[in-house]
């Protein structure tokens, strides 16, 4: 599916009169539309008009700067994590634990390490319930 060039031209306009702080709230909600796949949309071209770039889709991966010497593509020992693993935990977060404050942390609202504290304590909510313990185990295995 693509835009017609009177239908870009009229987004042009409209995402032009948008904040940074919206336009980049607005990318993320197109991101997380484009990972759940469930409708086929101009997804990539939305993204352009947007000015969303790959350092801005990738900036979920300093929350987990921390254990950058750990990733790897595919885990191959138990002292591995697997980037696919971390992107799907921030995923998560992003789309249903606390969408808000994943929000406010991509516009710059709310500080790192406010927003892994935030995720920390959502995950071990979870964890402390067994429907959240279920929950995790459906979607991380």
């Amino acid at each position: 599916m693509s835009i017609p060039a009177s239908k870009t031209r009229q987004l042009q306009a409209l995402f032009s009169t948008l904040s940074e702080q919206h336009r980049q709230m607005l990318a993320m909600t197109v991101m997380a539309a484009k990972a759940d796949g469930e409708i086929k949309l101009p997804y990539d071209e939305l993204l352009v008009l947007l000015g969303a770039d790959s350092e801005q889709d990738a900036r979920w991966e300093s929350i987990f700067s921390v254990a950058q010497p750990l990733y790897a593509e595919k885990a191959m020992r138990c002292d591995q994590i697997e980037r696919d693993l971390l992107e799907g935990v921030w995923d998560f977060y992003l789309r249903d634990l606390d969408p808000v404050k994943a929000s406010a942390w991509l516009s710059g609202e709310l500080a790192l390490p406010e927003i892994r504290k935030a995720m920390i304590a959502s995950y071990t909510e979870m964890m402390e319930s067994k429907k959240g313990e279920r929950k995790l185990i459906k979607r991380f295995g």
